[in-house]
């Protein structure tokens, strides 16, 4: 499962939904505009950052839209984890 953290007013955020869609990965979307504790888990979980999106995929956290694109390039070529 991949966990998306962002808003629905960010560019970013709305692609890496889509490339969830596009390869059929389960994932869920917290938009940390929503509400304050959305805001605030996001802050507690990733302290220091500011930037948007932040994914989780298999346990592992990815930094960017630009680096989640990557990791799906690498699974769909065999060196991740699972294979799409």
């Amino acid at each position: 499962m991949v966990k998306i953290w962002g808003s629905n007013n960010c560019l970013q955020c709305i692609e890496s939904k889509n490339l969830c869609e596009q390869y059929k990965l389960d994932y869920e979307f917290i938009d940390i505009e929503s509400s304050m504790d959305a805001k605030m888990d996001f802050f507690m979980k990733f302290p220091g950052i500011n930037i948007m999106p932040q994914i989780e995929w298999n346990g592992r956290h990815i930094k960017s839209y630009n680096d989640f694109c990557s990791e799906i390039e690498n699974t769909i070529n065999g060196y991740g984890e699972e294979r799409i």
